[in-house]
């Protein structure tokens, strides 16, 4: 089984984002350390005029410190810089490298995420696809771009697998397989009225883009199935069994899977960025 390794960071730009975030933390301090000199002023004046402003520069001082720690020590200690998929699962950060069993990987999963987004004038919707594995201690890999790619190549990986000479290895990708997900895409109509003609076509490019991942993912499982049914001829009773479960899982026609993909609906008209949908009373997303 030849391993899979994707690169999610470079280390120049993992180093960049760390600086940043200390940046950020150390303008927080800087601001912090005139705090002090404002309250003495103001207690010997007598004079606590402007105590919104005062406050208020206060918590941004507070939220830049801490918020830049916490980005910094999440860059440093949690951020997958790649992954490797093989006999295990692997992933590297500044503080290691990080191995669990094929066995630990709960799922991997297209996700789509739909954002409502409004301002004074208008209100657009703004979708994001993404592939992200998940391990059974909850924490969450995001592969980034192309999910559909990416999972194209992992799900070839663990076909490879299925021919390994470990029955175990063999076990494993044929669960793993079975741990392939796409979130179900919600109906949404969305009037191209509420949005100004870049947010409409970006909105389109973007559901375009899912619906080509919800169909992609339905031609892969189907490419899985004939290695799937092989398996079944294994002579290890738990990779037939795994294979199994995964072919029930599949439905060989692909139809359980029909039901979790719901096509999307985009209803084109004029573009008027004044109206907004709040407004009207509408709530697309459902």
């Amino acid at each position: 089984m030849t391993p899979l390794r994707l690169h999610l960071h470079t280390y120049l730009g993992t180093f960049v984002c760390i600086l940043g975030c200390l940046a950020l933390s150390f303008l927080g301090m800087l601001m912090l350390s005139a705090v002090p000199q404002i309250i003495q002023e103001a207690t010997r004046d007598g004079n606590w005029g402007g105590l919104f402003g005062k406050v208020f520069y206060v918590i941004c001082s507070l939220g830049f410190t801490f918020g830049g720690l916490i980005g910094a020590y999440g860059w440093i200690v949690e951020e997958a810089i790649w992954i490797e998929i093989g006999r295990q699962f692997t992933y590297r950060t500044l503080t290691g490298i990080h191995s669990h069993d094929l066995d630990e990987v709960e799922s991997i999963r297209i996700t789509l995420t739909v954002h409502e987004v409004s301002d004074e004038d208008h209100t657009w919707y703004s979708l994001s696809t993404s592939l992200v594995v998940t391990l059974a201690n909850k924490k969450q890999i995001d592969l980034g771009a192309q999910p559909d790619i990416t999972m194209d190549k992992i799900a070839r990986t663990l076909v490879e697998g299925l021919k390994d000479d470990e029955p175990g290895i063999r076990r494993r990708s044929a669960e793993v397989l079975g741990r392939l997900r796409v979130d179900a895409l919600p109906d949404l109509q969305v009037e191209s009225k509420h949005m100004c003609e870049a947010q409409q076509a970006d909105f389109e490019r973007k559901a375009v883009e899912a619906e080509r991942c919800a169909t992609a993912f339905k031609v892969l499982l189907n490419d899985v199935v004939p290695h799937l049914k092989a398996a079944m001829q294994d002579t290890d009773i738990d990779v037939r069994r795994a294979a199994g479960a995964t072919l029930h899982y599949i439905d060989a026609d692909g139809s359980e899977q029909d039901s979790n993909v719901r096509h999307r609906t985009i209803k084109l008209g004029s573009c008027d960025p004044r109206r907004n949908l709040r407004s009207d009373g509408e709530r697309s997303d459902q």
